[in-house]
C-alpha cells in the first residue's frame, strides 16, 4: 500500500510540474505577443495621427540609402516581379509573390514558435534568459517605433529610383494578406527581422548540428530578403533591429544575473555558455523558477 501511495503522489506531482511548465511557456507566449498586441490595440483605439512625420522619415531613410548608395529595395522588388528564364524555366512573380508572401507571414510567428518551443524543451537553462531578450527586445522595438514612426516603402509617397518616381507594390496584403496590424507606420525596427534575429543567433549559439546552426544563420537573412521584396522594410532595418537586439541582450544580461543570484557577471557568462551543450553544471545553476521538468538535451 506505501509503495502504491508513494508512487500515486509522484504521478501526482509529475502532472503538476507539467502543467506548471505548460503554464509558463504559454505565458511566456502571450507576454512577448501581448506587448505587441497591445501596440496594434492602442492604434485600433486611436487611430494613426502621425502618418505626416511617418511619410517624411521615409523619404528622409530613402535619402539616406542614396547618399550610403544602399538604396536597393526597388531594384530587389522589381528582379522578383520581372520574369527571369532559368534551366528552361520562367520564373517571375507568380511563382517568388507566393514564396516571400508566404515567408513573411508565416515564418514570423512559427518559425519563432518553433524556436521557442525547441528552447523550452531542449535548452531549458537558457529559456528564462531568452525570454527576458525577447520581451525587452519587443518592448523596444514598439517604443522605438512610437517615438520615431516610418511609413513603409509600400505606403511610401514620393520615393525615387535611379531619377524616376517609384511606387512600392504591396504583394501581402493587395493579393490576399489578412491585414491584423492597426499601428501601419511602424517599419523601423521591423519585429520580424528583429525577432528573426534571436532566432538566428540562438540557433547558431545553442544548436549542436553544423547544418541547424548554418541554416540558423541564414534564416535573418531570409527574413530580411522576405520583408525587403514584399514592400514592408528597408535595407537599414538590418542595422536598426541589429541594434535593438544588442541593446536587449545588454540588458538581460544583469537582469539573468540577478534572477540567478550569480556573484558576478563573469559567472553569469560562463553558465550560459556551459548551456549550450545543454550540459548537468547549466541545468544545477539554472535559476529558479525556470521550470526544469521536463528537460531533454537534444
Amino acid at each position: 500500500m506505501a509503495a502504491t501511495a508513494t508512487g500515486g503522489s509522484a504521478c501526482a506531482a509529475a502532472r503538476r510540474a507539467r502543467w506548471i511548465d505548460l503554464c509558463v511557456f504559454l505565458g511566456t507566449l502571450g507576454l512577448v505577443a501581448g506587448i505587441e498586441l497591445s501596440d496594434e490595440v492602442f492604434h485600433a483605439l486611436n487611430g494613426q495621427n502621425d502618418w505626416h512625420r511617418a511619410l517624411a522619415n521615409a523619404l528622409q531613410l530613402m535619402r539616406l540609402e542614396n547618399t550610403l548608395g544602399i538604396w536597393v529595395e526597388p531594384g530587389m522588388q522589381t528582379a522578383i516581379l520581372r520574369p527571369t528564364h532559368f534551366l528552361g524555366l520562367t520564373l517571375g512573380a507568380p511563382q517568388f509573390v507566393p514564396l516571400f508572401d508566404a515567408i513573411y507571414g508565416l515564418g514570423h510567428v512559427g518559425v519563432t514558435f518553433c524556436f521557442a518551443l525547441w528552447i523550452f524543451r531542449c535548452r531549458r537553462p537558457v529559456f528564462a534568459f531568452l525570454r527576458g531578450v525577447f520581451v525587452l527586445a519587443t518592448a523596444l522595438s514598439v517604443a522605438v517605433s512610437e517615438i520615431v514612426p516610418l511609413a513603409p516603402p509600400r505606403l511610401a509617397i514620393g520615393l525615387q529610383y535611379q531619377g524616376r518616381p517609384f511606387h512600392f507594390l504591396d504583394t501581402v496584403f493587395e493579393h490576399g494578406g489578412v491585414q491584423v496590424a492597426f499601428n501601419e507606420y511602424s517599419a523601423m525596427p521591423s519585429l520580424h527581422l528583429v525577432w528573426a534575429l534571436l532566432v538566428g543567433v540562438g540557433m547558431v549559439w545553442l544548436a549542436r548540428s553544423l547544418v541547424a546552426r548554418v541554416l540558423g544563420g541564414l534564416y535573418p537573412l531570409l527574413i530580411l530578403t522576405a520583408v525587403i521584396v514584399t514592400g514592408n522594410h528597408y535595407l537599414l532595418d538590418g542595422a536598426g533591429s541589429l541594434a535593438v537586439v544588442c541593446v536587449a541582450t545588454m540588458l538581460a544580461v544583469p537582469l539573468e544575473r540577478w534572477h540567478a543570484k550569480d556573484g558576478t557577471f563573469a559567472a553569469t557568462l560562463r553558465r550560459l555558455r556551459r548551456a549550450r551543450s545543454g550540459d548537468g553544471a547549466a541545468r544545477r545553476d539554472a535559476p529558479a523558477g525556470t521550470g526544469m521538468t521536463g528537460y531533454h538535451a537534444a
